[in-house]
């Protein structure tokens, strides 16, 4: 449960629509990470989701009036700097293709993966 909460949490704030995150292989990371959203009982702590989002979306140029390719580029990059074990999976319009989005020579690289 508390993998979904912090997820949907990532997704909600994420100003871009069919990008996803998927744990990786690295749970230890994913641990550490949502540590930074999570309250002691492992309920969602949105004041501390809230600042985590304002602070590093606007380091990152994360914005709605960005293309979205500008987010992604600032997604993947904040998701590998704060070492999050996270991976990010785009679907197609019709969610019946999907890529898995990594950063090669600094611009954003979708590798199909169904």
């Amino acid at each position: 449960m508390q993998v979904f909460t912090v997820l949907k949490q990532l997704d909600t704030q994420l100003p871009h629509e069919r990008i996803r995150a998927a744990a990786g292989d690295d749970s230890a990371s994913f641990a550490t990470f949502t540590q930074n959203f999570l309250l002691p009982n492992g309920q969602i702590d949105i004041t501390s989701s809230d600042l985590f989002g304002n602070a590093n979306y606007k380091l990152y140029n994360i914005k709605e009036s960005n293309l979205s390719s500008v987010n992604e580029l600032g997604f993947l990059k904040l998701l590998k700097d704060k070492n999050s074990g996270l991976k990010v999976l785009k679907g197609s319009n019709n969610s019946n293709s999907w890529a898995e989005l990594s950063i090669k020579n600094g611009i954003v690289d979708p590798k199909p993966c169904n």
